[in-house]
């Protein structure tokens, strides 16, 4: 007992050292995925990830944002950031910057999806956030701002996204270094190369002395614009200044996009054969790197370039694999896309359930409430009006005695007052005897609480109350399922009429992808029960029986 007494007591006065070096560890962990630790071992994620819930919530909140950005970015697992960046913004404790945080990671996936309207939506709640809570972040605002115009220029709607690129040009207030992103980007979506050079100049001028990658973009970007403007001596010097750069500062991956461009180059300058060689020498790189749309477009440069020197046969396999390239790019966007619907689907799914249920709970209390609120008025109500009927049995009694000492006098008076004191007197004796026998069945009921009459009207009260409550559920159940899924019900109606009610409800359910457990807890039946309610449906319903239920109800169109 002594040991157990002693060992108690270390542990105790170890508790504060022991937490601080969880914090440590989680602090630790929180700051690799920031730097983007490639080395952070997936062991350590998990160890955090599965005791989350014993940390302070707001490490929890900076895990989570953290690992999110992480998975985007080293991972490049969408679906598991989002679910992270989720999973950050249903808790009310997150803080506004970490709900930018969130907001931008998700519009980064979307970005990344090519779920362009999507994206958009995100980024200008994170910039809603920012201008309420953080004027003065003008350069996270101007990012912000330059990312949208981004997309509405990806999108084709450029007169907006030039709108988004100019109001960051001004916040910037003449400062290029902050304005280099959107000064950048109005040059590439700009229509006229004189002002596409200009603004890629000044962005240029922007960059800071040491970013030698900034700098190489750039100038890489001079040299195909003076490309297509003609000046291919310009082109030229700009493309091999650019080439050295990269090469000096080991930026190679501008290398592949340099040679590119001069090859198109050489090729407009008559060394067809250099050029188409340069450009062909590109092709596996993208090929790896499956970037779509720069091979499109260097097949579209061999097939205009073969063209020109009478190489049809390889123009046309050149076009054809343009051709080719350009589909695979759609479908895969078009893919992309869908998953980005799928991942905001889900959340979306998420917060209607969370909001059905909260307005649910709301509901319940409100009839809690309210049937409290009934109870202690008819309470009230009744002791007050006990206590009235007392104060004027006592005033009567004081008029009677008045009435009787003047009784000589006014004879007639008296009989008149005697017989209207009678009267009242009767009704009172009425009421009061009512009040008794009220009196008498409550404390019967006091007494006795297990009598079959009483139980069976508070047992009729309480079905009326709880059948009242349970039809309220169902109604709102079925009005919010309507609303996505609105042609679920009539599609069922349509393979057997004769299906209840109950029957509707639980194949709903399903359709909810609630498990058989899930259903047990929503309708308060056992398990068994509802499996025995599935095989009843299945029955109903002509399903073949080697063919799953769930797998049924879902093939349900519930849309059209």
């Amino acid at each position: 007992m002594k040991r157990f007494i002693i060992l108690i007591s270390v542990l105790l006065l170890l508790t504060p050292y022991l937490l601080r070096a969880q914090g440590t560890s989680i602090d630790t962990i929180i700051q690799k995925l920031k730097r983007f630790d490639v080395d952070i071992s997936q062991k350590e994620l998990l160890d955090v990830d599965s005791n989350l819930k014993q940390y302070p919530l707001t490490k929890q909140n900076n895990f989570l944002i953290a690992l999110g950005n992480y998975q985007v970015v080293i991972a490049r697992d969408y679906q598991t950031a989002a679910n992270n960046y989720y999973k950050a913004l249903n808790k009310d404790s997150l803080t506004v910057y970490n709900r930018i945080d969130a907001f931008n990671g998700l519009a980064t996936i979307h970005t990344y999806l090519q779920n362009g309207k999507m994206a958009i939506s995100l980024y200008k709640e994170a910039l809603t956030a920012l201008n309420r809570n953080y004027k003065d972040s003008i350069k996270d605002i101007i990012t912000i701002h330059n990312n949208i115009g981004h997309l509405y220029a990806q999108e084709g709607v450029y007169d907006t996204a030039f709108i988004y690129f100019n109001r960051g040009v001004d916040m910037a207030d003449g400062n290029l270094n902050l304005a280099f992103g959107c000064l950048f980007n109005k040059a590439y979506h700009h229509n006229n190369l004189d002002s596409s050079y200009i603004f890629t100049e000044q962005a240029l001028r922007g960059v800071k002395p040491n970013d030698n990658m900034m700098r190489t973009f750039c100038m890489l970007n001079l040299g195909a614009i003076e490309i297509n403007r003609g000046n291919l001596k310009s082109a030229d010097s700009l493309l091999s200044l650019s080439k050295k750069m990269a090469t000096d500062n080991n930026l190679y991956s501008y290398l592949g996009e340099i040679n590119i461009h001069l090859g198109i180059l050489n090729a407009k300058n008559g060394e067809y054969n250099k050029g188409i060689n340069m450009l062909e020498s590109e092709i596996s790189g993208l090929q790896n790197r499956n970037d779509l749309k720069q091979l499109e477009n260097v097949y579209s440069w061999l097939d205009i370039f073969n063209s020109e020197t009478d190489n049809y046969k390889d123009a046309y396999r050149y076009y054809r694999l343009k051709i080719k390239t350009d589909s695979t790019f759609k479908a895969q966007r078009k893919l992309n896309i869908q998953k980005g619907n799928r991942i905001a689907e889900e959340f979306l799914a998420i917060k209607k359930m969370e909001v059905q249920l909260k307005r649910r709970a709301t509901q319940n209390l409100y009839i809690s409430i309210t049937l409290i609120v009934l109870l202690i008025t008819s309470i009230t109500w009744f002791l007050l009006h006990r206590l009235k009927l007392r104060n004027n049995i006592k005033l009567i009694s004081t008029l009677n005695d008045k009435l009787n000492s003047n009784v000589l006098s006014l004879n007639k008076e008296r009989k008149l007052t005697q017989q209207e004191l009678l009267y009242k007197s009767l009704k009172f004796y009425e009421k009061q005897k009512f009040l008794e026998n009220i009196s008498k069945e409550l404390t019967e009921v006091t007494k006795d609480r297990s009598g079959n009459d009483i139980d069976k009207k508070l047992n009729r009260i309480n079905n009326l109350i709880s059948t009242n409550i349970k039809d309220e559920i169902n109604i709102e159940f079925e009005q919010h399922f309507t609303k996505v899924h609105p042609n679920f019900i009539k599609s069922l109606i349509k393979i057997n009429p004769g299906l209840t009610k109950n029957e509707i409800r639980l194949a709903s359910l399903i359709k909810l992808n609630f498990s058989t457990k899930e259903i047990s807890d929503f309708t308060k039946q056992s398990a068994n029960t509802i499996n025995v309610a599935k095989s009843r449906l299945k029955t109903k319903l002509d399903i073949d029986k080697n063919t799953d239920l769930f797998a049924y109800i879902q093939s349900i169109d519930s849309t059209k």
